[in-house]
Protein backbone atom coordinates (compact mmCIF):
# COMPACT_ATOMS: atom_id res chain seq x y z
CA UNK A 1 0.00 0.00 0.00
CA UNK A 2 1.28 3.01 -0.86
CA UNK A 3 2.01 6.16 1.84
CA UNK A 4 0.03 8.93 -0.27
CA UNK A 5 -3.13 6.65 0.87
CA UNK A 6 -5.71 7.18 3.95
CA UNK A 7 -8.71 4.95 3.62
CA UNK A 8 -10.35 5.94 0.55
CA UNK A 9 -8.57 9.67 0.57
CA UNK A 10 -5.26 9.82 -1.58
CA UNK A 11 -2.61 12.71 -1.00
CA UNK A 12 -1.12 13.65 -4.71
CA UNK A 13 2.21 15.87 -4.75
CA UNK A 14 3.68 17.08 -7.78
CA UNK A 15 6.48 18.32 -8.55
CA UNK A 16 7.43 20.11 -12.00
CA UNK A 17 10.60 22.35 -12.83
CA UNK A 18 9.57 25.46 -14.15
CA UNK A 19 10.55 26.76 -18.15
CA UNK A 20 13.24 29.38 -17.80
CA UNK A 21 12.04 32.84 -17.25
CA UNK A 22 8.59 31.63 -16.71
CA UNK A 23 8.45 31.72 -12.97
CA UNK A 24 6.73 35.31 -12.66
CA UNK A 25 4.43 34.85 -15.32
CA UNK A 26 3.07 31.78 -13.60
CA UNK A 27 3.22 33.36 -10.09
CA UNK A 28 0.70 36.23 -11.50
CA UNK A 29 -1.43 34.11 -13.19
CA UNK A 30 -1.82 31.56 -10.20
CA UNK A 31 -2.36 34.94 -7.97
CA UNK A 32 -5.40 35.60 -10.47
CA UNK A 33 -7.16 32.62 -10.21
CA UNK A 34 -10.16 33.03 -8.21
CA UNK A 35 -10.97 31.37 -4.55
CA UNK A 36 -13.75 29.47 -3.47
CA UNK A 37 -16.43 28.02 -5.24
CA UNK A 38 -14.70 29.90 -8.65
CA UNK A 39 -11.32 27.94 -8.30
CA UNK A 40 -10.64 25.88 -11.20
CA UNK A 41 -9.88 23.12 -8.84
CA UNK A 42 -13.72 23.45 -7.54
CA UNK A 43 -14.25 21.80 -10.96
CA UNK A 44 -12.45 18.63 -10.15
CA UNK A 45 -14.87 16.22 -8.38
CA UNK A 46 -14.00 14.72 -5.31
CA UNK A 47 -10.96 17.45 -4.68
CA UNK A 48 -10.71 17.77 -0.55
CA UNK A 49 -7.72 20.33 -1.18
CA UNK A 50 -5.86 21.54 -3.92
CA UNK A 51 -2.74 24.30 -3.78
CA UNK A 52 -0.16 25.44 -6.34
CA UNK A 53 3.23 27.32 -5.37
CA UNK A 54 5.89 28.45 -7.00
CA UNK A 55 9.42 27.80 -5.32
CA UNK A 56 12.18 29.88 -6.47
CA UNK A 57 14.49 29.18 -3.11
CA UNK A 58 15.00 26.54 -0.80
CA UNK A 59 15.07 27.75 2.66
CA UNK A 60 18.72 29.64 3.92
CA UNK A 61 18.93 27.78 7.59
CA UNK A 62 21.93 30.33 8.80
CA UNK A 63 25.49 30.15 9.26
CA UNK A 64 25.22 26.72 10.87
CA UNK A 65 24.22 25.40 7.51
CA UNK A 66 27.48 23.80 5.72
CA UNK A 67 26.00 23.70 2.29
CA UNK A 68 23.78 26.57 0.96
CA UNK A 69 21.48 24.08 -2.04
CA UNK A 70 20.03 26.17 -4.79
CA UNK A 71 17.37 25.50 -7.71
CA UNK A 72 18.94 24.79 -11.05
CA UNK A 73 15.15 26.14 -12.04
CA UNK A 74 12.42 27.51 -10.11
CA UNK A 75 9.67 24.75 -9.38
CA UNK A 76 6.37 24.20 -9.46
CA UNK A 77 4.88 22.66 -6.33
CA UNK A 78 0.83 21.25 -6.84
CA UNK A 79 -0.35 19.25 -3.85
CA UNK A 80 -4.11 17.65 -3.84
CA UNK A 81 -6.02 15.27 -1.38
CA UNK A 82 -9.33 13.81 -3.19
CA UNK A 83 -11.46 10.74 -2.76
CA UNK A 84 -10.25 7.70 -4.86
CA UNK A 85 -7.62 6.07 -6.89
CA UNK A 86 -5.22 7.97 -8.93
CA UNK A 87 -5.78 7.50 -12.55
CA UNK A 88 -9.28 8.39 -12.23
CA UNK A 89 -8.13 11.36 -10.60
CA UNK A 90 -5.94 12.46 -12.89
CA UNK A 91 -8.64 12.22 -15.98
CA UNK A 92 -10.71 14.39 -13.60
CA UNK A 93 -7.89 16.98 -13.35
CA UNK A 94 -7.67 16.76 -16.76
CA UNK A 95 -11.24 17.52 -17.68
CA UNK A 96 -12.19 19.50 -14.84
CA UNK A 97 -9.21 21.73 -15.51
CA UNK A 98 -9.36 21.81 -19.27
CA UNK A 99 -7.37 24.98 -20.28
CA UNK A 100 -6.76 25.86 -17.07
CA UNK A 101 -4.18 23.28 -16.88
CA UNK A 102 -2.53 24.20 -19.89
CA UNK A 103 -2.42 27.94 -18.48
CA UNK A 104 -0.55 26.71 -15.18
CA UNK A 105 1.77 23.87 -16.53
CA UNK A 106 1.98 25.31 -19.59
CA UNK A 107 4.51 27.14 -18.13
CA UNK A 108 6.40 23.80 -17.00
CA UNK A 109 9.32 21.66 -18.96
CA UNK A 110 7.96 18.54 -21.04
CA UNK A 111 4.05 19.14 -20.29
CA UNK A 112 2.35 17.47 -23.07
CA UNK A 113 -0.88 19.74 -22.76
CA UNK A 114 -4.58 18.65 -21.22
CA UNK A 115 -5.50 17.47 -24.68
CA UNK A 116 -2.86 14.65 -24.56
CA UNK A 117 -5.20 12.40 -22.07
CA UNK A 118 -2.26 9.68 -21.51
CA UNK A 119 0.55 12.07 -22.01
CA UNK A 120 -1.42 14.46 -18.84
CA UNK A 121 -1.52 11.34 -16.83
CA UNK A 122 2.31 10.05 -17.48
CA UNK A 123 3.55 13.33 -16.93
CA UNK A 124 1.90 14.20 -13.52
CA UNK A 125 2.82 10.47 -12.74
CA UNK A 126 6.70 10.85 -13.48
CA UNK A 127 6.36 14.01 -10.86
CA UNK A 128 4.95 12.61 -8.28
CA UNK A 129 6.25 12.48 -4.70
CA UNK A 130 5.65 9.73 -2.47
CA UNK A 131 4.51 11.21 1.14
CA UNK A 132 6.51 10.94 4.04
CA UNK A 133 2.90 10.53 5.69
CA UNK A 134 -0.62 11.19 5.18
CA UNK A 135 -3.59 10.66 7.93
CA UNK A 136 -7.22 11.58 6.72
CA UNK A 137 -9.33 11.43 9.68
Amino acid sequence: MSRNVSGQAYALTVLTPILDGHAAELTAHLDGLPEGDASPLARVPGTHLGRWVVIDQLKYQGHGQRHRDSLAASRLLFTSNFDGDLNGYLERLRTGLGEDADAVWGHCRGYPGNRDRDGFARWLRAHEIEAALFFAA
